[in-house]
């Protein structure tokens, strides 16, 4: 894929775009780390009721 103006495609992404990638990503990284520990959260205690049931 070379097209013309190959120099704006290497050259780095106005300040305004890198901020909307951010907030773009931001929820995205958050939710997924909050959803990581939710499932570990949840997992814990009920693999030791089982334990302790058992």
């Amino acid at each position: 894929m070379r097209h013309g103006t190959s120099y704006e495609e290497r050259r780095p992404a106005e300040p305004d775009e890198e901020l909307e990638r951010g907030r773009r990503a931001a929820p995205a990284s958050t939710a997924g780390a909050v959803i990581s520990k939710v499932v570990v959260t949840t997992e814990r205690p009920a693999r030791g009721l089982w334990d302790t049931g058992a």
